[in-house]
């Protein structure tokens, strides 16, 4: 398969940062997803053709992250977790405003194509718990009130045709912070990926985007 012009030339950017080509694995991947909006079977064997690694390779990365979609998802993804901090403020009590106002259950994207929500492992924002992460933006202190009325930004409800979910937002998939009228929490860019190596994020967790070597 093929990428269009501007994803063609982040690629060769991004692997000439790398002396083996194996370690950028995972920026390729979300400069994959940021195009077609989630990775499918076909882009995950091109990837794989272009570090000259196998496609089992690329798949058990793509599916240790939470980060990737390997089905088509809806334009805002609503990812809340559900790890201790998290459960303890109030994570599941966000989830159920989230399923009763959306209609969908987890995992379930809305028929306008706008939100699928997620429960999902540690953010790594257990200090401003219980946090949801939308796209690229982290949304802290939550209550199941602050929940429903993000739901209402009309600016997340605008967006360029033809332009896959997660880069609909602004540039790298970044999603815009709702505005001052409803929103009365915490709104943070989450730690983005799509410049790996990272510099320090002041999150724990990160990965250093890169492959074990073969035994």
């Amino acid at each position: 398969m093929t990428f269009d012009e501007r994803t063609e030339r982040e690629c060769a950017a991004i692997l000439s940062r790398y002396p083996e080509k194996r370690s950028a694995v995972l920026p390729l991947l979300h400069l994959v997803q940021r195009e077609q909006g989630h990775l499918s079977a076909a882009a995950m064997e091109e990837v794989a053709r272009r570090l000259e690694l196998t496609p089992m390779e690329v798949l058990e990365v793509a599916t240790f992250y939470s980060w990737f979609n390997l089905k088509p998802v809806g334009r805002h993804r609503l990812q809340v977790c559900h790890n201790l901090s998290c459960t303890l403020r109030g994570a599941e009590q966000i989830l159920a405003a989230l399923r009763d106002a959306l209609r969908i259950q987890e995992d379930g994207t809305t028929p306008d194509g706008l939100f699928t929500l997620q429960r999902v492992e540690c953010l790594a924002s257990c200090g401003t718990a219980p946090v949801m992460q939308v796209n690229d933006a982290y949304y802290e202190e939550l209550t199941p009130e602050k929940a429903r009325a993000l739901l209402e930004e009309s600016s997340w409800r605008a967006a360029p045709s033809g332009t896959p979910p997660s880069a609909r937002s602004g540039a790298r998939g970044r999603a815009s912070s709702p505005s001052a009228g409803t929103w009365s929490g915490r709104a943070t860019a989450a730690p983005s990926p799509s410049t790996w190596p990272p510099a320090a994020t002041g999150r724990c967790g990160a990965p250093s985007g890169r492959l074990p070597r073969p035994r």
